[in-house]
């Protein structure tokens, strides 16, 4: 039954996520000189056909390797009571102009440091999946922002090494959970695994927003979050039907490829 549960999820869900992130897509020249409109398309209909032909032994395969072991009822309870006494993020406004925003595709992560040439990151398409963005402070600035986008299939077990990294010379972090889809069992689990470390336990506050906005962003700047983001400021690379193909499949966290966008205007 827990299996069928995720298969329905898995085939259901993820192409109204991959169609929100891609249905007006807007490529960085610098990576791809071609829309990526219909290959999205052709990905979003991929996952169509797999929902209606239900291929059951690849999709239950697919759940059976995603080995994220289950919170007990007792760390659940305790990560549930987290999550319901965090406060909700205060929401600045996008203003009007050229800001560009790096998005992350579904179980990609995208660091930003305080001299990143872009200074906007984050993502959209969150209904069943979790933004996780991280501001990073030392003695109240800014060093670094960064956001993740985790779905069913995320193996959370990675998330550790994406928290480590933000973290680097940082004395407080700010950790947002943010969604629409109030799956609030995918973000105890979360919380678990981002908490865990007791070094991280001692400088980490938890903020969350888990019935809240389908997009989001952060300001590596002036560490603000922003939501509902107008989709044209969002840029990532072309969504190709071989990458919409590998979220079918668990996996952890993949470094975007917006990485080499980054140390391309660095140079």
């Amino acid at each position: 039954m827990k299996n069928t549960t995720l298969l329905l999820t898995i085939l259901l869900l993820t192409p109204a996520c991959i169609n929100a992130q891609s249905r007006v897509a807007k490529p960085i020249k610098q990576i791809t000189q071609q829309s990526s409109i219909s290959s999205a398309r052709d990905s979003i209909d991929w996952f169509q056909e797999k929902a209606r032909s239900m291929d059951m032994l690849t999709a239950l395969s697919s759940a059976d390797e995603l080995k994220n072991v289950p919170l007990t009822d007792e760390k659940r309870e305790e990560m549930l009571s987290l999550l319901d006494a965090a406060p909700r993020p205060h929401y600045s406004r996008l203003t009007a102009g050229d800001k560009e925003i790096l998005s992350v595709f579904m179980r990609e992560e995208l660091i930003l440091k305080e001299d990143a040439p872009y200074k906007y990151v984050g993502t959209m398409g969150l209904g069943p999946c979790i933004a996780l963005g991280i501001v990073a402070k030392k003695e109240g600035k800014v060093i670094a922002a960064g956001v993740t986008h985790i779905d069913a299939l995320t193996q959370l077990e990675s998330l550790g090494g994406y928290v480590w990294r933000i973290s680097q010379g940082a004395d407080e972090l700010d950790a947002y959970l943010i969604s629409s889809g109030y799956q609030r069992d995918l973000a105890a689990s979360i919380l678990e695994k981002i908490t865990r470390n007791p070094d991280v336990q001692k400088i980490i506050k938890i903020y969350a927003d888990i019935a809240g906005p389908s997009s989001m962003a952060i300001s590596v700047e002036t560490g603000e979050i922003f939501s509902k983001i107008p989709l044209p400021k969002m840029l990532y690379e072309e969504i190709t039907d071989q990458k919409a193909k590998t979220v079918m499949f668990p996996s952890g966290l993949r470094r975007s490829s917006l990485y080499n966008l980054l140390e391309e205007n660095q140079k």
